[in-house]
């Protein structure tokens, strides 16, 4: 697989797109360490990729992924997966992720299975944001929202200055496409 030469900048919003088999999925793995086995290089703040540690890349890098995986616990703790969060950023992150929407049962309610895809993605990119990562990899993230919650999300992620965003996507938002630094074709 041959990728173009491209160069994301720290609070860039990108988008990566291309047809099924095009190698957007195999990037992600790349990217995020999953996968070390490739040619080329690849460079973060001007340190080659091979000689950074996947513990370093897991604190830079929130990952969104299209299928969301939630564990049966309460959702308290699929949101912050043990992790200390103010009060305040909690509630701000539900809101910004729309999930102060359906949270009605509470938040220390135990996931049953009883969520829609839709909830679950909610769930997937509130937990990512409160992992405070200066990187967000959206890997078809709101495909399973409706389209008014889809590019509210997207378009609320474009605007934050001070994350980078990487928008891995089969369909690009016309209402959203201008926010976009770069869209790179694979």
């Amino acid at each position: 697989m041959t990728y173009p030469d491209f160069t994301i900048s720290k609070g860039e919003k990108v988008a990566l797109i291309g047809n099924s088999g095009a190698g957007k999925s195999t990037l992600i793995r790349i990217l995020t360490g999953e996968l070390t086995d490739y040619d080329g290089d690849i460079y973060l703040d001007s340190h080659n990729y091979q000689e950074i540690s996947l513990k370093s890349l897991q604190n830079i890098f929130a990952l969104i992924p299209q299928k969301a995986h939630l564990f049966k616990d309460t959702l308290r703790t699929n949101l912050t997966l043990g992790r200390s969060v103010d009060k305040d950023v909690f509630k701000e992150v539900l809101t910004f992720a729309h999930v102060d929407k359906f949270i009605d049962k509470g938040l220390d309610t135990t996931f049953q299975d009883d969520l829609s895809g839709g909830q679950a993605a909610r769930i997937a990119i509130a937990r990512e944001l409160l992992g405070n990562k200066p990187i967000v990899i959206m890997d078809e993230a709101v495909s399973n929202l409706d389209k008014t919650t889809a590019i509210d999300i997207e378009r609320k992620l474009l605007q934050k200055n001070e994350l980078t965003v990487i928008m891995i996507t089969h369909h690009l938002y016309d209402e959203n496409r201008a926010l976009f630094d770069q869209i790179i074709k694979l």
